[in-house]
Protein backbone atom coordinates (compact mmCIF):
# COMPACT_ATOMS: atom_id res chain seq x y z
CA UNK A 1 0.00 0.00 0.00
CA UNK A 2 1.26 3.45 -0.87
CA UNK A 3 2.25 5.48 2.18
CA UNK A 4 0.85 9.01 2.13
CA UNK A 5 3.98 11.06 2.74
CA UNK A 6 2.44 14.31 1.56
CA UNK A 7 -0.48 14.13 3.98
CA UNK A 8 1.71 13.23 6.95
CA UNK A 9 4.20 15.99 6.11
CA UNK A 10 1.47 18.59 5.81
CA UNK A 11 -0.29 17.49 8.99
CA UNK A 12 2.98 17.46 10.93
CA UNK A 13 3.72 20.97 9.66
CA UNK A 14 0.31 22.20 10.80
CA UNK A 15 0.73 20.46 14.17
CA UNK A 16 4.15 22.07 14.68
CA UNK A 17 2.76 25.51 13.86
CA UNK A 18 -0.04 24.92 16.32
CA UNK A 19 2.40 24.04 19.08
CA UNK A 20 4.47 27.18 18.44
CA UNK A 21 1.72 29.58 19.41
CA UNK A 22 4.11 32.46 20.08
CA UNK A 23 5.88 32.26 16.74
CA UNK A 24 5.01 34.01 13.54
CA UNK A 25 6.24 33.74 9.96
CA UNK A 26 8.83 36.46 9.49
CA UNK A 27 9.35 38.14 6.20
CA UNK A 28 12.97 38.75 5.27
CA UNK A 29 14.44 42.15 5.98
CA UNK A 30 13.03 44.78 3.65
CA UNK A 31 14.68 48.04 2.62
CA UNK A 32 12.24 50.85 1.80
CA UNK A 33 13.11 54.16 0.13
CA UNK A 34 12.03 57.10 2.23
CA UNK A 35 13.15 60.76 2.15
CA UNK A 36 15.36 61.46 -0.85
CA UNK A 37 18.26 59.01 -0.42
CA UNK A 38 17.27 57.99 3.12
CA UNK A 39 16.03 54.42 3.62
CA UNK A 40 14.51 52.39 6.39
CA UNK A 41 14.88 48.68 7.04
CA UNK A 42 12.26 46.50 8.71
CA UNK A 43 12.37 42.93 9.98
CA UNK A 44 9.01 42.75 11.66
CA UNK A 45 5.37 42.01 10.94
CA UNK A 46 4.28 45.46 12.01
CA UNK A 47 6.87 48.24 12.10
CA UNK A 48 7.77 51.29 10.07
CA UNK A 49 8.71 54.95 9.70
CA UNK A 50 6.34 57.79 8.79
CA UNK A 51 6.04 61.56 8.85
CA UNK A 52 3.61 62.32 11.69
CA UNK A 53 1.65 65.57 11.61
CA UNK A 54 -0.03 64.87 14.96
CA UNK A 55 3.23 65.20 16.98
CA UNK A 56 5.96 67.82 16.85
CA UNK A 57 8.48 69.55 19.12
CA UNK A 58 8.36 72.72 17.06
CA UNK A 59 6.49 73.23 13.82
CA UNK A 60 3.89 70.93 12.33
CA UNK A 61 5.47 67.49 11.86
CA UNK A 62 7.99 64.98 13.20
CA UNK A 63 9.48 61.67 12.23
CA UNK A 64 7.97 58.58 13.91
CA UNK A 65 9.45 55.09 14.26
CA UNK A 66 7.33 52.30 15.73
CA UNK A 67 7.49 48.55 16.20
CA UNK A 68 4.47 46.55 17.33
CA UNK A 69 6.30 43.22 17.68
CA UNK A 70 8.31 42.16 20.74
CA UNK A 71 11.68 40.43 20.86
CA UNK A 72 10.28 37.54 22.88
CA UNK A 73 8.20 36.66 19.82
CA UNK A 74 11.07 36.58 17.32
CA UNK A 75 13.86 38.74 15.92
CA UNK A 76 12.39 42.12 15.06
CA UNK A 77 13.56 45.68 14.36
CA UNK A 78 13.05 48.87 12.39
CA UNK A 79 16.02 51.08 11.50
CA UNK A 80 16.34 54.40 9.68
CA UNK A 81 19.57 54.97 7.70
CA UNK A 82 20.65 58.52 6.77
CA UNK A 83 23.78 59.07 4.62
CA UNK A 84 26.14 61.70 6.05
CA UNK A 85 29.48 62.98 4.75
CA UNK A 86 32.43 63.34 7.18
CA UNK A 87 35.97 64.65 6.79
CA UNK A 88 39.03 63.18 8.46
CA UNK A 89 40.04 64.39 11.94
CA UNK A 90 36.89 66.37 12.59
CA UNK A 91 34.26 66.15 15.31
CA UNK A 92 30.60 66.04 14.33
CA UNK A 93 27.51 66.55 16.45
CA UNK A 94 24.04 65.08 16.16
CA UNK A 95 21.25 67.02 17.92
CA UNK A 96 17.57 66.18 18.01
CA UNK A 97 14.43 66.35 20.13
CA UNK A 98 12.90 63.04 21.16
CA UNK A 99 9.49 61.98 22.43
CA UNK A 100 8.72 58.42 23.59
CA UNK A 101 5.67 56.26 24.24
CA UNK A 102 6.22 52.81 25.73
CA UNK A 103 9.62 52.67 24.07
CA UNK A 104 12.25 49.97 24.68
CA UNK A 105 15.70 49.21 23.24
CA UNK A 106 16.04 52.27 21.01
CA UNK A 107 19.31 53.80 19.88
CA UNK A 108 21.14 56.30 17.69
CA UNK A 109 24.30 55.22 15.89
CA UNK A 110 27.26 56.84 14.13
CA UNK A 111 28.97 54.49 11.69
CA UNK A 112 28.75 51.51 14.04
CA UNK A 113 29.09 53.36 17.36
CA UNK A 114 25.82 52.78 19.19
CA UNK A 115 24.29 55.19 21.73
CA UNK A 116 21.42 53.63 23.70
CA UNK A 117 18.69 56.22 24.23
CA UNK A 118 16.92 53.92 26.70
CA UNK A 119 19.50 51.75 28.49
CA UNK A 120 16.93 49.53 30.24
CA UNK A 121 13.21 49.02 30.79
CA UNK A 122 10.41 50.86 29.04
CA UNK A 123 9.92 54.61 28.91
CA UNK A 124 7.27 57.17 28.08
CA UNK A 125 8.52 60.77 28.02
CA UNK A 126 7.65 64.15 26.55
CA UNK A 127 10.03 66.01 24.27
CA UNK A 128 13.64 66.02 25.48
CA UNK A 129 16.77 67.35 23.79
CA UNK A 130 19.72 65.07 22.94
CA UNK A 131 23.25 65.96 21.78
CA UNK A 132 25.74 63.30 20.69
CA UNK A 133 29.15 63.57 18.99
CA UNK A 134 31.37 61.53 16.72
CA UNK A 135 35.09 61.90 15.92
CA UNK A 136 35.89 60.91 12.35
CA UNK A 137 39.33 59.38 11.69
CA UNK A 138 38.81 59.26 7.90
CA UNK A 139 36.91 61.07 5.17
CA UNK A 140 33.93 59.12 3.88
CA UNK A 141 30.16 58.89 3.60
CA UNK A 142 28.79 57.06 6.62
CA UNK A 143 25.34 56.29 7.98
CA UNK A 144 23.57 57.97 10.85
CA UNK A 145 21.07 55.43 12.17
CA UNK A 146 18.05 55.45 14.46
CA UNK A 147 16.77 52.03 15.49
CA UNK A 148 14.11 50.23 17.51
CA UNK A 149 14.84 46.64 18.60
CA UNK A 150 11.76 45.92 20.68
CA UNK A 151 8.10 46.79 21.13
CA UNK A 152 7.74 50.57 20.91
CA UNK A 153 4.48 52.43 20.38
CA UNK A 154 6.26 55.55 19.27
CA UNK A 155 9.68 57.17 18.98
CA UNK A 156 9.33 60.70 17.58
CA UNK A 157 12.31 62.71 16.29
CA UNK A 158 12.21 66.42 15.51
CA UNK A 159 14.62 69.30 14.85
CA UNK A 160 17.30 66.91 13.64
CA UNK A 161 20.68 68.59 13.09
CA UNK A 162 24.01 67.11 12.06
CA UNK A 163 26.99 69.47 11.78
CA UNK A 164 30.75 69.78 12.00
CA UNK A 165 32.15 71.31 15.19
CA UNK A 166 33.97 74.01 13.20
CA UNK A 167 30.83 75.00 11.29
CA UNK A 168 27.82 74.64 13.60
CA UNK A 169 25.59 76.85 11.46
CA UNK A 170 25.43 74.39 8.54
CA UNK A 171 23.10 71.41 8.94
CA UNK A 172 24.57 68.62 6.80
CA UNK A 173 21.24 66.74 6.73
CA UNK A 174 18.90 68.32 4.19
CA UNK A 175 15.15 68.56 4.86
CA UNK A 176 15.53 67.19 8.37
CA UNK A 177 13.02 69.38 10.21
CA UNK A 178 10.24 67.42 8.40
CA UNK A 179 8.11 70.51 7.81
CA UNK A 180 7.90 69.96 4.04
CA UNK A 181 7.64 66.18 4.28
CA UNK A 182 4.13 65.78 5.61
CA UNK A 183 3.23 62.66 3.64
CA UNK A 184 0.72 61.58 6.27
CA UNK A 185 -1.00 64.96 5.94
CA UNK A 186 -1.92 64.20 2.33
CA UNK A 187 -5.55 62.99 2.04
CA UNK A 188 -5.58 59.28 1.20
CA UNK A 189 -7.71 58.26 -1.77
CA UNK A 190 -10.23 55.61 -0.82
CA UNK A 191 -9.10 52.40 -2.45
CA UNK A 192 -11.37 50.86 -5.09
CA UNK A 193 -13.13 47.76 -3.84
CA UNK A 194 -11.00 44.70 -4.54
CA UNK A 195 -12.62 41.64 -3.00
CA UNK A 196 -13.02 38.00 -3.88
CA UNK A 197 -13.13 38.06 -7.66
CA UNK A 198 -14.76 41.50 -8.04
CA UNK A 199 -13.42 44.97 -8.65
CA UNK A 200 -14.89 48.48 -8.57
CA UNK A 201 -13.35 50.28 -11.56
CA UNK A 202 -14.97 53.67 -11.02
CA UNK A 203 -11.76 55.28 -9.71
CA UNK A 204 -9.34 53.85 -12.22
CA UNK A 205 -7.53 55.61 -15.05
CA UNK A 206 -7.34 53.50 -18.19
CA UNK A 207 -3.86 52.49 -19.31
CA UNK A 208 -3.76 51.05 -22.83
CA UNK A 209 -1.63 48.12 -23.93
CA UNK A 210 0.41 48.24 -27.12
CA UNK A 211 1.42 45.81 -29.85
CA UNK A 212 4.06 48.28 -31.00
CA UNK A 213 7.66 47.09 -30.65
CA UNK A 214 9.37 49.64 -28.39
CA UNK A 215 13.13 50.04 -28.39
CA UNK A 216 14.15 51.61 -25.08
CA UNK A 217 16.60 54.20 -26.39
CA UNK A 218 15.10 57.60 -25.57
CA UNK A 219 13.66 58.06 -29.06
CA UNK A 220 9.93 58.98 -28.82
CA UNK A 221 9.04 58.25 -32.45
CA UNK A 222 7.50 54.82 -31.74
CA UNK A 223 5.09 56.39 -29.23
CA UNK A 224 3.72 58.74 -31.91
CA UNK A 225 2.01 55.75 -33.58
CA UNK A 226 0.01 54.94 -30.43
CA UNK A 227 -3.11 57.02 -30.92
CA UNK A 228 -4.69 56.06 -27.58
CA UNK A 229 -1.66 56.89 -25.44
CA UNK A 230 -2.27 60.37 -24.04
CA UNK A 231 -0.07 62.23 -21.54
CA UNK A 232 -0.94 61.76 -17.86
CA UNK A 233 -1.66 65.11 -16.15
CA UNK A 234 1.03 66.44 -13.80
CA UNK A 235 -0.82 67.48 -10.65
CA UNK A 236 1.83 68.39 -8.10
CA UNK A 237 4.57 71.01 -8.54
CA UNK A 238 6.91 71.98 -5.69
CA UNK A 239 9.10 75.09 -5.70
CA UNK A 240 12.12 74.30 -3.50
CA UNK A 241 13.84 77.66 -3.91
CA UNK A 242 12.46 81.18 -4.07
CA UNK A 243 13.17 81.68 -7.74
CA UNK A 244 11.54 83.18 -10.78
CA UNK A 245 9.40 80.72 -12.68
CA UNK A 246 11.59 78.65 -14.99
CA UNK A 247 10.73 77.48 -18.49
CA UNK A 248 10.38 73.94 -17.18
CA UNK A 249 7.56 71.47 -17.78
CA UNK A 250 7.07 67.74 -18.21
CA UNK A 251 4.55 65.18 -19.37
CA UNK A 252 4.42 61.42 -18.93
CA UNK A 253 3.00 58.61 -21.06
CA UNK A 254 2.42 55.01 -20.01
CA UNK A 255 1.82 51.78 -21.90
CA UNK A 256 2.35 48.06 -21.32
CA UNK A 257 2.51 44.60 -22.85
CA UNK A 258 2.84 41.04 -21.54
CA UNK A 259 6.51 41.61 -20.71
CA UNK A 260 6.31 44.78 -18.64
CA UNK A 261 5.44 48.46 -18.20
CA UNK A 262 6.80 51.39 -20.25
CA UNK A 263 7.29 55.07 -19.39
CA UNK A 264 8.03 57.99 -21.72
CA UNK A 265 8.85 61.22 -19.88
CA UNK A 266 9.25 64.36 -21.99
CA UNK A 267 10.84 67.36 -20.27
CA UNK A 268 11.04 70.90 -21.61
CA UNK A 269 14.11 72.39 -19.92
CA UNK A 270 16.42 75.08 -21.36
CA UNK A 271 19.31 74.05 -19.07
CA UNK A 272 20.27 70.40 -18.59
CA UNK A 273 22.29 69.98 -15.40
CA UNK A 274 22.95 66.46 -14.09
CA UNK A 275 24.64 65.49 -10.81
CA UNK A 276 27.34 62.94 -11.58
CA UNK A 277 26.91 60.85 -8.45
CA UNK A 278 24.87 57.66 -8.26
CA UNK A 279 23.62 58.36 -4.71
CA UNK A 280 22.71 62.05 -5.17
CA UNK A 281 21.66 62.02 -8.84
CA UNK A 282 18.18 63.18 -7.76
CA UNK A 283 19.57 66.61 -6.86
CA UNK A 284 20.20 67.28 -10.55
CA UNK A 285 18.02 66.89 -13.63
CA UNK A 286 16.46 63.46 -13.82
CA UNK A 287 13.39 61.39 -13.02
CA UNK A 288 12.32 59.21 -10.09
CA UNK A 289 9.54 56.65 -10.40
CA UNK A 290 7.88 53.88 -8.45
CA UNK A 291 5.49 51.06 -9.36
CA UNK A 292 3.50 48.72 -7.15
CA UNK A 293 0.31 46.70 -7.58
CA UNK A 294 -1.04 47.61 -4.13
CA UNK A 295 0.00 49.59 -1.08
CA UNK A 296 0.68 46.57 1.12
CA UNK A 297 3.33 44.98 -1.08
CA UNK A 298 7.02 45.81 -1.33
CA UNK A 299 7.92 48.26 -4.01
CA UNK A 300 11.18 49.62 -5.34
CA UNK A 301 11.88 53.23 -6.19
CA UNK A 302 13.90 53.72 -9.35
CA UNK A 303 15.60 56.72 -10.87
CA UNK A 304 17.32 57.90 -14.03
CA UNK A 305 19.72 60.75 -14.61
CA UNK A 306 21.94 61.19 -17.63
CA UNK A 307 24.57 63.57 -18.90
CA UNK A 308 25.46 63.70 -22.62
CA UNK A 309 29.17 63.54 -21.78
CA UNK A 310 29.35 61.86 -18.35
CA UNK A 311 26.86 59.03 -18.97
CA UNK A 312 24.31 57.39 -16.67
CA UNK A 313 23.60 57.79 -12.97
CA UNK A 314 20.72 55.55 -11.98
CA UNK A 315 19.09 54.15 -8.86
CA UNK A 316 18.38 50.39 -8.98
CA UNK A 317 19.24 50.35 -12.67
CA UNK A 318 19.74 46.57 -12.60
CA UNK A 319 15.98 46.00 -12.50
CA UNK A 320 14.91 48.14 -15.46
CA UNK A 321 15.98 49.28 -18.93
CA UNK A 322 16.35 52.95 -19.77
CA UNK A 323 17.41 55.27 -22.53
CA UNK A 324 17.55 59.05 -22.79
CA UNK A 325 18.25 61.71 -25.39
CA UNK A 326 18.35 65.51 -25.46
CA UNK A 327 17.14 67.28 -28.58
CA UNK A 328 17.51 71.05 -28.39
CA UNK A 329 15.94 71.99 -25.05
CA UNK A 330 13.90 68.78 -24.71
CA UNK A 331 14.91 65.71 -22.68
CA UNK A 332 13.34 62.33 -23.43
CA UNK A 333 13.50 59.56 -20.83
CA UNK A 334 12.31 56.10 -21.86
CA UNK A 335 12.02 53.29 -19.29
CA UNK A 336 10.92 49.65 -19.28
CA UNK A 337 10.23 47.74 -16.04
CA UNK A 338 9.64 43.95 -16.35
CA UNK A 339 6.60 42.65 -14.51
CA UNK A 340 8.76 40.34 -12.39
CA UNK A 341 9.98 43.37 -10.43
CA UNK A 342 6.41 44.43 -9.64
CA UNK A 343 4.60 41.12 -9.07
CA UNK A 344 5.90 37.66 -8.20
CA UNK A 345 4.42 36.02 -11.28
CA UNK A 346 2.36 36.94 -14.33
CA UNK A 347 1.24 40.55 -14.46
CA UNK A 348 -1.21 42.61 -12.38
CA UNK A 349 -4.64 43.76 -13.54
CA UNK A 350 -4.15 47.07 -11.76
CA UNK A 351 -1.02 49.16 -11.27
CA UNK A 352 -0.21 52.08 -8.99
CA UNK A 353 2.63 54.22 -10.26
CA UNK A 354 4.04 57.72 -10.02
CA UNK A 355 6.75 59.76 -11.73
CA UNK A 356 8.70 62.75 -10.39
CA UNK A 357 10.86 65.03 -12.56
CA UNK A 358 13.64 67.10 -10.93
CA UNK A 359 14.99 70.40 -12.23
CA UNK A 360 18.41 71.90 -11.50
CA UNK A 361 19.82 74.82 -13.47
CA UNK A 362 23.24 74.68 -11.82
CA UNK A 363 22.46 76.39 -8.52
CA UNK A 364 20.79 73.50 -6.70
CA UNK A 365 17.61 71.51 -7.23
CA UNK A 366 15.10 74.30 -7.50
CA UNK A 367 11.86 72.46 -8.26
CA UNK A 368 10.24 69.20 -9.17
CA UNK A 369 6.94 68.06 -10.61
CA UNK A 370 5.19 64.73 -10.05
CA UNK A 371 1.92 63.15 -11.14
CA UNK A 372 0.70 62.94 -7.54
CA UNK A 373 2.40 63.34 -4.17
CA UNK A 374 4.10 60.25 -2.80
CA UNK A 375 7.78 60.53 -3.83
CA UNK A 376 9.08 64.06 -3.26
CA UNK A 377 7.34 64.72 0.07
CA UNK A 378 8.11 61.40 1.72
CA UNK A 379 7.53 57.98 0.22
CA UNK A 380 3.85 57.04 0.26
CA UNK A 381 2.46 54.75 -2.47
CA UNK A 382 -1.06 55.00 -1.02
CA UNK A 383 -1.55 58.38 -2.75
CA UNK A 384 -0.52 57.14 -6.21
CA UNK A 385 -3.12 56.93 -8.97
CA UNK A 386 -4.72 53.60 -9.90
CA UNK A 387 -4.31 52.47 -13.51
CA UNK A 388 -6.47 49.74 -15.04
CA UNK A 389 -4.50 47.82 -17.67
CA UNK A 390 -6.73 47.41 -20.76
CA UNK A 391 -6.48 45.65 -24.14
CA UNK A 392 -8.55 45.73 -27.33
CA UNK A 393 -10.73 42.91 -28.67
CA UNK A 394 -12.85 43.70 -31.70
CA UNK A 395 -14.61 47.01 -31.13
CA UNK A 396 -14.25 47.16 -27.34
CA UNK A 397 -11.58 47.59 -24.71
CA UNK A 398 -11.36 45.07 -21.91
CA UNK A 399 -9.52 44.57 -18.60
CA UNK A 400 -9.45 41.38 -16.58
CA UNK A 401 -9.34 41.07 -12.79
CA UNK A 402 -8.44 37.58 -11.58
CA UNK A 403 -6.79 37.36 -8.15
CA UNK A 404 -4.18 34.63 -7.65
CA UNK A 405 -6.08 33.31 -4.63
CA UNK A 406 -9.73 33.61 -3.75
CA UNK A 407 -11.39 33.74 -0.39
CA UNK A 408 -13.12 30.59 0.82
CA UNK A 409 -16.70 31.85 0.50
CA UNK A 410 -17.03 32.98 -3.10
CA UNK A 411 -18.36 31.46 -6.29
CA UNK A 412 -16.82 34.20 -8.44
CA UNK A 413 -13.40 33.52 -9.97
CA UNK A 414 -12.89 36.97 -11.47
CA UNK A 415 -14.32 39.65 -13.73
CA UNK A 416 -13.83 40.95 -17.26
CA UNK A 417 -14.61 44.65 -17.71
CA UNK A 418 -15.50 46.21 -21.05
CA UNK A 419 -15.58 49.77 -22.34
CA UNK A 420 -17.38 50.31 -25.63
CA UNK A 421 -15.84 53.26 -27.46
CA UNK A 422 -17.62 52.50 -30.75
CA UNK A 423 -20.80 54.20 -31.97
CA UNK A 424 -23.00 51.12 -31.70
CA UNK A 425 -23.94 48.45 -29.18
CA UNK A 426 -21.43 45.62 -28.92
CA UNK A 427 -21.96 42.02 -27.81
CA UNK A 428 -19.05 40.33 -26.06
CA UNK A 429 -18.70 36.72 -24.94
CA UNK A 430 -16.60 35.24 -22.15
CA UNK A 431 -15.94 31.51 -21.87
CA UNK A 432 -13.94 29.39 -19.41
CA UNK A 433 -14.15 25.80 -20.61
CA UNK A 434 -12.46 24.39 -17.48
CA UNK A 435 -15.33 25.76 -15.36
CA UNK A 436 -18.10 25.04 -17.86
CA UNK A 437 -18.76 28.80 -17.88
CA UNK A 438 -20.01 30.79 -20.87
CA UNK A 439 -21.79 34.14 -20.83
CA UNK A 440 -22.54 36.98 -23.24
CA UNK A 441 -23.38 40.60 -22.52
CA UNK A 442 -24.30 43.61 -24.63
CA UNK A 443 -22.41 46.81 -23.89
CA UNK A 444 -24.23 49.99 -25.03
CA UNK A 445 -22.29 52.50 -27.11
CA UNK A 446 -19.97 54.60 -24.97
CA UNK A 447 -20.70 52.67 -21.77
CA UNK A 448 -19.14 50.08 -19.47
CA UNK A 449 -20.01 46.41 -19.09
CA UNK A 450 -18.84 43.54 -16.92
CA UNK A 451 -18.98 39.74 -16.89
CA UNK A 452 -18.37 37.99 -13.56
CA UNK A 453 -16.84 34.55 -14.09
CA UNK A 454 -18.58 31.99 -11.90
CA UNK A 455 -17.09 28.73 -10.65
CA UNK A 456 -19.94 26.70 -12.13
CA UNK A 457 -18.25 23.32 -11.58
CA UNK A 458 -17.34 24.08 -7.99
CA UNK A 459 -13.64 23.40 -8.71
CA UNK A 460 -11.26 23.73 -5.74
CA UNK A 461 -7.48 23.64 -5.36
CA UNK A 462 -4.91 24.77 -7.94
CA UNK A 463 -6.57 25.48 -11.27
CA UNK A 464 -5.01 26.37 -14.63
CA UNK A 465 -7.54 27.74 -17.09
CA UNK A 466 -8.02 29.96 -20.13
CA UNK A 467 -10.42 32.89 -20.36
CA UNK A 468 -11.64 33.34 -23.93
CA UNK A 469 -12.95 36.83 -24.81
CA UNK A 470 -14.74 37.39 -28.15
CA UNK A 471 -16.21 40.35 -30.02
CA UNK A 472 -17.00 40.83 -33.70
CA UNK A 473 -15.05 37.75 -34.77
CA UNK A 474 -11.93 38.67 -32.80
CA UNK A 475 -10.82 36.47 -29.91
CA UNK A 476 -8.24 36.84 -27.13
CA UNK A 477 -7.22 33.88 -24.94
CA UNK A 478 -5.96 34.74 -21.44
CA UNK A 479 -4.15 31.97 -19.50
CA UNK A 480 -4.41 32.06 -15.69
CA UNK A 481 -3.49 30.06 -12.61
CA UNK A 482 -5.57 30.44 -9.48
CA UNK A 483 -5.97 28.77 -6.10
CA UNK A 484 -9.57 28.13 -5.03
CA UNK A 485 -9.95 26.96 -1.40
CA UNK A 486 -12.86 25.09 0.13
CA UNK A 487 -15.77 27.03 1.54
CA UNK A 488 -18.04 26.01 4.41
CA UNK A 489 -20.23 23.87 2.16
CA UNK A 490 -17.32 21.93 0.65
CA UNK A 491 -15.74 21.46 4.07
CA UNK A 492 -18.95 20.10 5.63
CA UNK A 493 -19.44 17.70 2.73
CA UNK A 494 -15.81 16.54 3.07
CA UNK A 495 -16.21 15.87 6.81
CA UNK A 496 -19.42 13.89 6.21
CA UNK A 497 -17.54 11.68 3.74
CA UNK A 498 -14.66 11.18 6.20
CA UNK A 499 -17.00 10.11 8.99
CA UNK A 500 -18.81 7.74 6.65
CA UNK A 501 -15.51 6.26 5.47
CA UNK A 502 -14.43 5.74 9.10
CA UNK A 503 -17.52 3.67 9.84
CA UNK A 504 -17.09 1.68 6.64
CA UNK A 505 -13.44 0.85 7.31
CA UNK A 506 -14.18 0.02 10.94
CA UNK A 507 -16.80 -2.52 9.80
CA UNK A 508 -14.36 -4.14 7.34
CA UNK A 509 -11.63 -4.35 9.99
CA UNK A 510 -14.06 -6.05 12.38
CA UNK A 511 -15.10 -8.53 9.70
CA UNK A 512 -11.45 -9.46 9.16
CA UNK A 513 -10.92 -9.95 12.90
CA UNK A 514 -14.04 -12.14 13.12
CA UNK A 515 -12.51 -14.43 10.48
CA UNK A 516 -9.12 -14.46 12.20
CA UNK A 517 -7.43 -12.55 9.39
CA UNK A 518 -4.34 -10.69 10.58
CA UNK A 519 -4.13 -7.20 8.99
CA UNK A 520 -1.30 -5.35 10.76
CA UNK A 521 -0.64 -2.82 8.01
CA UNK A 522 -4.21 -2.02 7.08
CA UNK A 523 -5.27 -1.81 10.73
CA UNK A 524 -2.44 0.68 11.29
CA UNK A 525 -3.76 2.84 8.49
CA UNK A 526 -7.28 2.59 9.84
CA UNK A 527 -6.07 3.48 13.36
CA UNK A 528 -4.41 6.64 12.02
CA UNK A 529 -7.49 7.62 10.04
CA UNK A 530 -9.44 9.11 12.99
CA UNK A 531 -6.32 11.01 14.10
CA UNK A 532 -6.06 12.62 10.69
CA UNK A 533 -9.71 13.62 10.95
CA UNK A 534 -9.14 15.32 14.32
CA UNK A 535 -6.36 17.47 12.88
CA UNK A 536 -8.42 18.34 9.79
CA UNK A 537 -11.38 19.29 12.02
CA UNK A 538 -9.06 21.60 13.95
CA UNK A 539 -8.25 23.46 10.74
CA UNK A 540 -11.94 23.69 9.90
CA UNK A 541 -12.75 25.15 13.30
CA UNK A 542 -10.26 27.92 12.55
CA UNK A 543 -11.87 28.41 9.11
CA UNK A 544 -8.45 27.74 7.58
CA UNK A 545 -9.43 25.86 4.42
CA UNK A 546 -6.24 26.35 2.41
CA UNK A 547 -5.07 22.75 2.92
CA UNK A 548 -8.45 21.07 2.50
CA UNK A 549 -8.15 20.15 -1.17
CA UNK A 550 -4.84 18.43 -0.41
CA UNK A 551 -6.29 16.61 2.60
CA UNK A 552 -9.23 15.53 0.48
CA UNK A 553 -7.02 14.01 -2.21
CA UNK A 554 -4.82 12.15 0.27
CA UNK A 555 -7.57 10.94 2.59
CA UNK A 556 -9.48 9.68 -0.45
CA UNK A 557 -6.41 7.72 -1.57
CA UNK A 558 -5.87 6.20 1.91
CA UNK A 559 -9.54 5.23 2.15
CA UNK A 560 -9.70 3.64 -1.31
CA UNK A 561 -6.47 1.66 -0.96
CA UNK A 562 -7.29 0.44 2.57
CA UNK A 563 -10.84 -0.55 1.57
CA UNK A 564 -9.57 -2.41 -1.51
CA UNK A 565 -7.03 -4.41 0.57
CA UNK A 566 -9.51 -5.32 3.30
CA UNK A 567 -12.13 -6.47 0.80
CA UNK A 568 -9.48 -8.55 -1.00
CA UNK A 569 -8.64 -10.35 2.27
CA UNK A 570 -12.29 -11.05 3.00
CA UNK A 571 -12.90 -12.39 -0.53
CA UNK A 572 -9.81 -14.59 -0.43
CA UNK A 573 -8.19 -12.77 -3.36
CA UNK A 574 -5.22 -11.62 -1.29
CA UNK A 575 -3.26 -13.15 1.55
CA UNK A 576 -2.45 -10.80 4.45
CA UNK A 577 1.19 -9.96 5.00
CA UNK A 578 2.68 -11.41 8.17
CA UNK A 579 5.55 -10.33 10.35
CA UNK A 580 8.46 -12.85 10.46
CA UNK A 581 8.58 -14.96 13.64
CA UNK A 582 11.46 -14.44 16.03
Amino acid sequence: MKFCKRLIASILAVAMLGSMSTAFALDPEKTVAFIDNWTYNVYSEDAGVIIDTSEDAMGKASLKLWNNMTRDKAATFVRLDIPAVVEANKRYYLEFDLKLKNARNIYAMFDGTQHWLIPYGSKTADWSHYKLYFDSPTSKTMLVKFGVLDYTEGMWIDNLKYYAEDNPGVNLLSRSNFEDLTASDIPKEEAPRETEGTLDISKYTICYSTDQVITVDGNPEEWANMANIEPVPILDQVDLLDHEEAEFSADVKFTWNDEGFYYLVTVQDPIHFAINNASTYWMGDGIQFNATYDTQNPNVEMGVSFDPTEGWHCQNRDIFESGATRVGTTDYYEVFVPWKWIVTEGRPSVLRTNVLVNNNNGDGRQEYVEITPGIGQGKDTSVFNYYLLVREVGEVLYAEYVPSQLGAKTDSVGSIFFRNLSGSNQTVEVEVEELNFKQSTTVPAGELGVVDIQNVKGVVGDLAFNIEVRNNGDEVVLPYNIFIPYGDEEYNEFMERLNGWTKELKNLVQQCKNKGILIPYEEAYYTMFPRYIEIIEGQGNKADFKYMHMYDEDMTMIYEETKEALQAYLNGKKNPRRFPSM
